[in-house]
C-alpha cells in the first residue's frame, strides 16, 4: 500500500498586528475557511498514513521548511505549476527581459548620469554631480508603468534662484518661494499673473508648485490681508500648493527670459543689454538682418505674440535695430531712440508715448503686457520639467492688457 500524504491549511489574513479572530497560526482553535493564501505559498505535512514514507519529490514540495499551510483544493491549481522546472525557466527568461527593459529605460532618463545600475533591486549609482530621482509608483519608473517622479520643493527653488540670479535684481515683490506648500513636487504648472482663478486651476490640475511671473505681496499693494488676499491664500494652503515668483530676473535672463525669447521669436539677432534697472539691464537691443519694413516686423509680432498690437508708426521705412522690454516699459521709448533703435517693442503704452515716439522718430509697438510675458515663465516650467523630471503645463488666463 502506498503511503498517502495529507495536507491542510488556512487562509492567511494576518497582514498587520495579530488579531485572534483572524489568526491562522498552528494550534489556534479559531475556525477558519480553507483557501490559498494571497501572500506566500508554503505547504506543511500533517500526517502520512501506512508505514511507507511519503515521497516529497513526487509532489514537488519541500516538507522540511514550513512557513504556512495551504488547502488541499488549491494544490492542483497552483503549487505544482509554480514549482515546476519549466515554469522556473519561463520566469528566468521574464526576469532577463525585465532587466534589459529597465537598463534601456534608465539610459533615457533626462538629467541622469547613471554609471552603474541594478534594476532588479531598484538601485543605481550616479556619476558625481548627477541628481538622483525619487520614483513614486510605476509611471516613468525605469520598469515602465503607472506612477510618477517627484522632486524636492526646496531643490527646485534653489536651482531657480541660482539659475536666474534672482537676488541680483532689485524688485517690488519678494522673489522665489512666496508661499510654502508640499515638500515633494510632481506637477509644476506655470502662469503669468497670480490670481484666484489661476490658483484654483493649478489645484484642480493636482499641482504641488505653481510658478508665476507676477506674484503676491507687491510693495504698492496694501499690507493688510483682506478678503481677496485671504481667498487666494486659503486656496494655496488648502491645496498644499507652493507659490514661486520671478519678475525682473525672468525678464532679463539671456536664455529663458521674456525679452531674449521675444527677440528670438521675431528673428532678431546679436542682442545686447538695454534698459537699465538699478545697476542691471533687463531688455535687449537686437538686429533685424536683413532689415525689415514695419509691416514685416508687425506680421511677426502678430504671429508670435499679439494679433492686434497698438502701433505708433513714427520711425524709418527700414527697421534694422529693435529695442525690446516686455510688460510695462513705455517710459523707455526715449532711451531706445537714444540708443539707436528704429523700433521699440514693449507690452503696454502710457499716455505720453505717442508724442514722444513722433518727436524721437521711432516706431512704438505695444504688443500686450500679458502677451509679451508668457514666454519666460513657460520656458522656465519646461526647464524645471527637464531638469527634475516633473510634469509641467502652462495655464493660460488670457488678459487683453
Amino acid at each position: 500500500m502506498v503511503g498517502r500524504l495529507e495536507l491542510s491549511g488556512r487562509r492567511d489574513l494576518n497582514s498587520g498586528p495579530h488579531r485572534p479572530e483572524r489568526c491562522a497560526l498552528p494550534g489556534c482553535a479559531t475556525p477558519r475557511k480553507p483557501g490559498l493564501s494571497q501572500a506566500r505559498v508554503a505547504p506543511r505535512a500533517i500526517r502520512v498514513e501506512c508505514d511507507q514514507p511519503a515521497d516529497p519529490g513526487r509532489h514537488g514540495l519541500d516538507l522540511d521548511v514550513v512557513h504556512q499551510a495551504i488547502g488541499l483544493e488549491d494544490l492542483d491549481r497552483g503549487v505544482d505549476a509554480a514549482l515546476d522546472a519549466g515554469a522556473q525557466r519561463v520566469a528566468a527568461r521574464a526576469l532577463e527581459r525585465l532587466a534589459a527593459h529597465a537598463t534601456a529605460a534608465w539610459a533615457n532618463v533626462p538629467g541622469q548620469a547613471v554609471v552603474e545600475r541594478d534594476p532588479l533591486r531598484h538601485t543605481a549609482r550616479f556619476a558625481d554631480g548627477a541628481r538622483p530621482r525619487k520614483w513614486v509608483g510605476w509611471q516613468d519608473h525605469p520598469f515602465g508603468g503607472y506612477g510618477w517622479t517627484v522632486a524636492r520643493r526646496d531643490e527646485i527653488v534653489a536651482f531657480l534662484d541660482d539659475h536666474l540670479d534672482a537676488g541680483g535684481y532689485p524688485d517690488a515683490l519678494p522673489v522665489g518661494l512666496q508661499v510654502v506648500g508640499a515638500p515633494e513636487v510632481r506637477r509644476v504648472p506655470t502662469g503669468v499673473s497670480a490670481s484666484l482663478e489661476l490658483f484654483e486651476r493649478a489645484a484642480d490640475d493636482g499641482a504641488q508648485m505653481l510658478i508665476v511671473h507676477h506674484g503676491l505681496f507687491w510693495s504698492s499693494e496694501p499690507r493688510r490681508i483682506g478678503e481677496r488676499e485671504r481667498a487666494r491664500l486659503r486656496c494655496l494652503f488648502d491645496n498644499d500648493l507652493s507659490l514661486v515668483a520671478y519678475h525682473l530676473a525672468l525678464d532679463a535672463h539671456p536664455e529663458v527670459g521674456n525679452n531674449a525669447l521675444i527677440c528670438r521669436a521675431l528673428g532678431l539677432v546679436d542682442p545686447v543689454g538695454f534698459g537699465v534697472h538699478g545697476d542691471r539691464t533687463i531688455g535687449f537691443l537686437a538686429t533685424a538682418d536683413p532689415p525689415l519694413p514695419l509691416a514685416g516686423l508687425l506680421d511677426r509680432v502678430r504671429a508670435e505674440s499679439n494679433p492686434a498690437p497698438l502701433v505708433f508708426d513714427a520711425g524709418p521705412a527700414s527697421i534694422r535695430r529693435v529695442a525690446v522690454i516686455s510688460g510695462a516699459a513705455a517710459q523707455d521709448v526715449l532711451p531706445a531712440a537714444d540708443a539707436g533703435a528704429d523700433c521699440f517693442l514693449t507690452g503696454e503704452p502710457r499716455e505720453p508715448v505717442m508724442a514722444q515716439a513722433r518727436e524721437a522718430g521711432i516706431h512704438f509697438v505695444a504688443a500686450g503686457h500679458y502677451a509679451t510675458e508668457v514666454f519666460g515663465v513657460r520656458a522656465l516650467g519646461e526647464l524645471v520639467a527637464q531638469r527634475f523630471g516633473v510634469e509641467h503645463s502652462f495655464i493660460d488666463v488670457p488678459n487683453p492688457i
